[in-house]
């Protein structure tokens, strides 16, 4: 797309939080190669050095990357200094430490989106607005169990098992998906009770996969991809019995969790896309308040086995789980035209394409299984 028809003027400032993470270096990139300028908040200047001195090293040189330290997001005012003179804000930080306790989680998590949308509120600049959401915000993926996701889709129920009493043990994903759901729905409720003058936009995502952009980021769910290639098939993110057992008596549906693998349950999508719909979101004028769905139901563990066997044809896979068929379906339409809009593209990026471009990248330097969804 023309910058003439962006929202925002090439050039413009934008401001995207979390800017060490996985997606974000994406999202960076893509933002850099159109003409905009970024400011990325960090909590550490001197661990997130590599975005400066390498990564983005000659768009540092040019004025165009620079970082500012917010090192706790919960804090009140944490991103005002941070906001300055931007037109644009990606809000991507969020709580990734998988800590089962939600009083650990979820409140810091919603003090981060409060302070982040009153800077945006304050800095008179700003005209778009993009967080990063989840399919978890949306959804609970069940085994054998048909469900639809559209723009109206909440994860209730991983808010009330979050919530529920003590013992915490094993409850990080739900309670990640709790953070999700609340921060996206108070962002929300922000936009109805203040009527900003920026535009907001939602970008869903499920598991993505793909190139890393550097060896120090932390891997995320990429780790899946190197772990499997190496032959470590814990690397199948199999989250039996250790992460739910508590709720075994508790929770009668999270039975059927227990009995799946958590790869079952997913779909898959390249990073690239993921952040190019986060690029759509900020910069297209004729998107505002949508909950864009980033991902493809078709895009299965079965087809992601059937994938790696292809590409790497001498190596055996068998300690990897048989898959089930996942019966979700999601309305993604708006997100697939975005995709076509502003990249050309007729569609997802292919899994075994995905597969191919991870391990065609950096390689990381620890291997974490990490994910996000």
């Amino acid at each position: 797309m023309l910058s003439s028809m962006s929202a925002l003027p090439e050039g413009s400032l934008v401001l995207l939080t979390g800017a060490t993470s996985f997606l974000s270096t994406h999202i960076i990139q893509q933002l850099l190669r159109r003409g905009y300028r970024v400011r990325g908040t960090v909590r550490d200047r001197a661990r997130a050095g590599w975005l400066v001195d390498d990564l983005f090293k000659n768009e540092t040189s040019s004025g165009a990357f620079e970082l500012a330290v917010v090192e706790d997001m919960a804090v009140a005012h944490a991103f005002d200094e941070a906001a300055r003179g931007v037109t644009g804000i990606v809000h991507v930080a969020t709580d990734v430490s998988w800590s089962g306790d939600p009083n650990v989680v979820i409140p810091p998590s919603l003090a981060g989106m409060k302070n982040v949308l009153e800077a945006a509120a304050k800095e008179g600049s700003v005209k778009r607005f993009v967080y990063t959401s989840s399919v978890a915000a949306a959804a609970m993926p069940i085994p054998n169990t048909k469900w639809h996701m559209d723009k109206t889709s909440w994860n209730d129920l991983a808010v009330q098992i979050a919530w529920a009493p003590p013992p915490y043990d094993g409850r990080g994903p739900l309670v990640y998906s709790a953070a999700k759901t609340e921060s996206e729905k108070s962002l929300w409720k922000f936009v109805g009770d203040e009527n900003p003058r920026f535009a907001v936009n939602t970008v869903l995502a499920f598991l993505f996969v793909g190139p890393l952009l550097h060896e120090k980021q932390n891997p995320s769910t990429a780790s899946m991809i190197w772990g499997i290639d190496s032959g470590n098939t814990a690397f199948h993110l199999d989250v039996q019995s250790s992460e739910f057992t508590s709720f075994r008596e508790r929770e009668t549906i999270l039975c059927s969790l227990t009995k799946s693998n958590f790869a079952d349950l997913v779909a898959y999508i390249d990073i690239a896309d993921v952040a190019n719909l986060h690029v759509a979101a900020l910069l297209d004028p004729t998107v505002n308040n949508e909950r864009i769905q980033a991902w493809d139901e078709t895009n299965t563990w079965d087809k992601f086995v059937s994938a790696f066997q292809k590409i790497r044809p001498e190596k055996s896979f068998s300690g990897l789980p048989e898959g089930v068929t996942m019966l979700g379906t999601v309305d993604n339409k708006l997100g697939k035209d975005l995709l076509k809009k502003w990249t050309g593209q007729d569609d997802w990026i292919s899994v075994e394409e995905s597969i191919k471009r991870t391990l065609d990248g950096k390689k990381p330097a620890q291997l974490t299984l990490g994910y996000s969804y």
